[in-house]
């Protein structure tokens, strides 16, 4: 299709090689204005692209890499003239490897602390837990010490030896294994940071990047488009602009990568805590059961008794009735 422009120019940075004109454009195949725009002079340079315009975020990134060269926001849009290609290499590579290691020192040094803090309840717990085996044996004894020796012998036939010691033993391991759960999520974690942060090694990223320069030198029929240096820089940027997008993603990478733990040690404390709770709970029914055999072991000594009253009476009875009849 063959066009003619009949348009004003509204976007004019030739110094970037882009002119863009909106305007009625004559299309000479089908006779007319067709009302479309022209874009012409489009030439796209990654490497002065890459990194060093735009938001303010970019901004800050390039001022880190080039502080003594980056100028104002207009001329901080294209590398600077001073620096070197390697060196800019080194800079956005050192940037990610810089940004990954406290990354990943910064989400251990949390997940160390976030550990201890639950470490330290589960002290705390374990306390607890003690406290309560002291309260059942409190009231334990205040139900057993009244009773006398046939009763305490039946209740003790009856199972409360080992309806006390479920108490007193019982959720021993129940802090131990609940915290190895956490402390197991902590491990996951920091072998997930170590091994999965860090997506590319600093050798095989500049690997790649030779492979750039010695993949254009075997090109035997380069096009103007692809000059020697453009053709280098535009690969060059691609790899370069995958290690800043990971540079960027890296707080995202350390949650995806933690995300596991952060779910077990946002629930640790309240599991370590249902401990307490279950202990609780199994010294009221250990009591209430108690309770029980303790009254049936009182009625089932208490009925031969009842027995022999009946028939100390009825032989009262019957001594009577034979005086009686005898006068």
């Amino acid at each position: 299709m063959q066009t003619m422009a009949n348009t004003q120019v509204a976007v004019n940075q030739s110094a970037n090689g882009l002119q863009i004109e909106v305007g009625n454009r004559e299309n000479t195949d089908t006779v007319g204005m067709d009302g479309g725009t022209n874009i012409t002079n489009v030439e796209v340079n990654y490497a002065r692209a890459l990194l060093l315009g735009g938001s303010t975020s970019n901004r800050t990134f390039s001022s880190k890499l080039f502080p003594d060269n980056l100028g104002d926001s207009e001329e901080g849009r294209a590398i600077p003239a001073s620096i070197s290609l390697d060196t800019w290499i080194g800079g956005v590579l050192d940037a990610y490897y810089t940004a990954a290691n406290e990354s990943a020192l910064g989400r251990l040094d949390q997940l160390t602390k976030r550990f201890q803090d639950i470490a330290g309840y589960a002290q705390d717990v374990e306390a607890m837990l003690d406290r309560i085996r002291i309260a059942f044996g409190i009231e334990l004894n205040r139900n057993l010490l009244p009773l006398d020796t046939m009763v305490m012998r039946c209740v003790r036939n009856q199972g409360l030896d080992t309806l006390a010691r479920d108490v007193f033993e019982g959720a021993n391991d129940c802090v131990r294994d609940r915290l190895d759960i956490v402390r197991e999520a902590q491990r996951q974690a920091v072998q997930n940071i170590s091994q999965h942060l860090v997506q590319w090694d600093s050798n095989e990223v500049r690997d790649d990047i030779e492979n750039c320069r010695e993949n254009h030198a075997a090109e035997v029929d380069v096009t103007d488009l692809w000059t020697s240096k453009g053709f280098q820089l535009a690969c060059i940027s691609q790899i370069l602009h995958r290690v800043h997008q990971q540079t960027l993603l890296l707080p995202h990478t350390a949650d995806h990568l933690t995300a596991g733990a952060s779910e077990v040690f946002g629930t640790g404390k309240a599991q370590i805590l249902q401990c307490a709770a279950d202990l609780v709970e199994l010294s009221k029914e250990s009591l209430v059961r108690i309770s029980s055999i303790i009254h049936e072991c009182q009625e089932l000594l208490n009925a031969p008794q009842d027995l022999n009253d009946i028939e100390s009476n009825r032989k009262v009875l019957d001594d009577g009735q034979t005086a009686i009849d005898s006068s």
